[in-house]
C-alpha cells in the first residue's frame, strides 16, 4: 500500500508540474521550462532507493496522463513517458553517486555537483533520445531538437530541484526565522518581479524581442 500511495503523489506532482510546464510554451509549442524534470529529480535525491521503482512508475504514469490529455498520441506519449524516466533516474543516479544517500545543498561541492552532473552533463546525454523522439514524431531537426529537450530539462531541474531539496531541510532541521531574513525574502522578491516587469513590460521597446526565460536570483 505504501508504494502505491507513492506511486500515486509522484503521478499527481508530475502531471501538474507538466500542465505548469506546457502553459510556459511559446506560441510555436516549444516548451523552455520543463518543471517535472526537477520535481522528479528532487523526489529521487530524497527518497529512499528501495522506493525508486515506484518514485519512476509515478512519473511515467504522470507523464504519460500529462501528455494525453494534451492532445498527444498514446504511442508518442508512452515513448516520452519512458524518455522521462530515464532522463530522471540517470540523473538523480550519478548525483547520488558523487555526494551520497543524503542530498542537502548545504555547500558549494553539492551545489556544483547538483548544476554539472544532472542539468548540464546527464541532462545533455538523455537530450539525445529528446531529439530522437522530436524527429520521429514531429520531424524537428535533430539539433535544434535536442537543444530545446536539454534546455527545458536543464531549466527544471535548476530552478525547482533546489527549491525541494531546501524546503525539505528546512523542514527538517527547523531553524528560527528572524526578521532579517524575512526582510531579505521580501526585497528579493519585490526585486525580481521588478526585473520580470522591465523584461516582459509591453511598454519597453526592445531591439531584440526577448524570448521566454527564466529570471534567477
Amino acid at each position: 500500500m505504501r508504494l502505491v500511495v507513492i506511486t500515486a503523489l509522484v503521478a499527481v506532482a508530475y502531471f501538474a508540474a507538466a500542465q505548469v510546464g506546457y502553459a510556459f510554451a511559446i506560441p510555436q509549442g516549444t516548451v523552455t521550462l520543463w518543471p517535472p524534470a526537477g520535481v522528479m529529480l528532487g523526489i529521487l535525491l530524497l527518497g529512499e532507493r528501495r522506493d525508486w521503482p515506484a518514485i519512476v512508475a509515478g512519473g511515467f504514469v504522470g507523464s504519460l496522463g500529462s501528455d494525453i490529455f494534451s492532445g498527444h498520441s498514446m504511442g508518442g506519449a508512452a515513448v516520452a513517458a519512458a524518455v522521462n524516466s530515464v532522463e530522471s533516474l540517470l540523473a538523480a543516479w550519478l548525483v547520488r553517486r558523487r555526494l551520497g544517500p543524503r542530498i542537502r545543498l548545504s555547500n558549494l561541492r553539492s551545489a556544483l555537483v547538483l548544476t554539472g552532473v544532472a542539468v548540464v552533463f546527464s541532462n545533455a546525454l538523455t537530450a539525445c533520445l529528446g531529439a530522437a523522439l522530436l524527429y520521429f514524431t514531429s520531424h524537428t531537426p535533430i539539433a535544434s531538437g535536442w537543444f530545446n529537450w536539454w534546455v527545458g530539462g536543464g531549466l527544471g531541474m535548476l530552478t525547482v530541484s533546489p527549491l525541494i531539496l531546501a524546503w525539505v531541510d528546512v523542514a527538517e532541521r527547523r531553524p528560527p526565522i528572524r526578521r532579517v531574513q524575512v526582510l531579505e525574502a521580501a526585497i528579493l522578491g519585490i526585486a525580481l518581479s521588478q526585473v520580470s516587469h522591465i523584461a516582459f513590460g509591453s511598454q519597453h521597446d526592445w531591439p531584440v524581442e526577448p524570448g521566454p526565460y527564466a529570471v534567477f536570483p
